[in-house]
């Protein structure tokens, strides 16, 4: 595929090992004030490792094991990258469900439609917070919550980043230039348990 420019902005990958498999997020976070010096995308990576192990990763099973965050900017093909070791492991101390047991978390922007919604899957349950196919609503607050810390004024990020859904197709073609649309809302849009099935172990790397 060819490659999609993106101006002055990053894609954020958080990899995390569940089970001995690579389980991953994407973020993308607009650098509002111009273009993307290599020290800024690292204050950017480096934050967003914080971020992680400090507020979501206490949220996860312990068989959740915090790996590395890459960081790209996507303004150019040959854009710079950075990327920051990150240790720990989930703080919930119980029966981890299957890898593929996920919940979905939406983020929301000022306009409708796919290319302007974004989601994350949560990398790690446990049973403790699942009840039939039915996930705790007390667990999906702390998620949303935790999201929430990268909102404009949520204190996450360094100055100048802003959270963005990135859209590079439209009706199933590649555009020409990649958009963007800031971040306003995190949301849960319903308790039942979904389905990664590429987490699954042997599935993946």
């Amino acid at each position: 595929m060819a490659f999609i420019p993106v101006e002055n902005t990053a894609h954020v990958r958080i990899e995390n090992r569940v089970d001995g498999q690579q389980v991953i997020n994407d973020l993308y976070f607009r650098h509002s004030t111009g273009a993307i010096a290599a020290a800024d995308l690292l204050a950017l990576v480096t934050a967003i490792g914080s971020w992680f192990t400090g507020t979501y990763l206490p949220l996860l099973n312990i068989a959740c094991v915090a790996v590395a965050v890459h960081g790209r900017d996507l303004t150019t093909v040959i854009g710079s990258t950075a990327d920051v070791g990150i240790t720990g492991e989930g703080g919930v101390d119980q029966e981890a469900a299957p890898n593929n047991c996920t919940m979905a978390v939406s983020f929301r922007t000022s306009l409708s439609g796919r290319s302007n919604r974004g989601r994350n899957y949560v990398p790690c349950l446990s049973n403790g917070e699942v009840t039939g196919n039915n996930i705790s609503s007390t667990f999906a607050t702390d998620v949303v919550n935790a999201y929430s810390e990268l909102l404009f004024g949520g204190g996450a990020l360094p100055a100048g980043w802003v959270w963005v859904v990135v859209s590079r197709f439209t009706a199933g073609a590649p555009r020409v230039v990649g958009t963007f649309q800031e971040v306003f809302s995190v949301l849960v849009t319903d308790l039942i348990v979904d389905s990664q099935r590429r987490r699954l172990p042997g599935r993946g790397n």
